[in-house]
């Protein structure tokens, strides 16, 4: 344990992470059982970390996780990797929005937006620049990170087949304890986005629901809300974009929520991002 210790806070002491403690091992992991196994998309490139390297991630994501709450920082309605916040709770909060709204104006729109390999797309010199400038991490803590991310590398393990290791420019590695944190810190100003349309929603991970009231007997409000959540997702997407994360609008789902008696009146067609 000592030993442990000491290697965990001379990483800190000097900012530095261990080159060792950056090579990921991946193993391929099908997402569900009944995927198909010769589609290489139905595949989540878990990372294997050094025994070290998660000891030395659970210590920083500690110290993170508690400047962040310390600092008021952490977003209210992102559920995921956070004490007291989890499935359970995303799900109660974003079913009791949706009942609330049906209840007052008679109908919902729900939008599910699915992200494309988002842990793999996340470009380190904007996440850096968003634990500077809207996190207030400086100085040693900085540079730790930017050891963290330089000169990554990985390979990939298949049954006993393994590859040459590869630089890994973008991303943070999933399987990683500092990962999933990391990718909530670098989505977090997308709350701001989808706040100014006046749009309801809920984050887990890179899970992002939206939700819009309206009411079905209405053309008015029907169209209203119809036009909000086209020109809401155009923002979203537009925003996705600059930061090298993909929408997948063929993957994003739409429920429309409605009372019984006026399921009649709900629109037939939702226009996403402009499609």
């Amino acid at each position: 344990m000592k030993l442990l210790s000491h290697l965990v806070n001379w990483s800190i002491e000097k900012s530095t992470v261990s080159p060792y403690q950056k090579v990921a091992h991946i193993r391929p992991k099908l997402k569900k059982p009944s995927a198909d196994p010769q589609d290489m998309k139905n595949f989540r490139p878990v990372s294997n970390m050094s025994y070290i390297a998660k000891i030395t991630e659970k210590v920083i994501c500690n110290h993170l996780t508690e400047f962040c709450q310390e600092n008021h920082l952490n977003n209210d309605l992102q559920s995921a990797y956070r004490k007291g916040h989890s499935t359970e709770t995303a799900l109660t909060k974003v079913q009791d929005d949706l009942l609330r709204a049906v209840d007052r104006e008679g109908g919902a729109i729900l939008i599910l937006l699915d992200l494309s390999a988002a842990f793999d797309t996340i470009d380190h010199d904007l996440l850096l620049n968003v634990l500077q400038c809207r996190t207030g991490i400086c100085d040693r803590a900085l540079a730790w990170f930017k050891s963290y991310f330089e000169d990554r590398q990985q390979a990939v393990i298949i049954n006993e087949a393994v590859s040459n290791n590869r630089k890994l420019r973008w991303g943070v590695p999933q399987g990683s304890i500092l990962g999933p944190c990391l990718f909530s810190i670098y989505v977090e100003p997308l709350a701001t986005l989808i706040r100014g349309d006046g749009l309801g929603y809920h984050q887990y991970a890179d899970d992002t629901q939206i939700y819009l009231p309206f009411d079905p007997k209405s053309a008015d409000s029907v169209s209203a809300a119809l036009r909000a959540i086209t020109e809401g997702t155009k923002k979203i997407k537009n925003w996705m974009e600059h930061r090298f994360l993909k929408l997948n609008e063929t993957k994003t789902e739409v429920v429309i929520i409605t009372r019984p008696s006026l399921t009649e009146y709900t629109p037939s067609t939702v226009c996403i991002a402009g499609r």
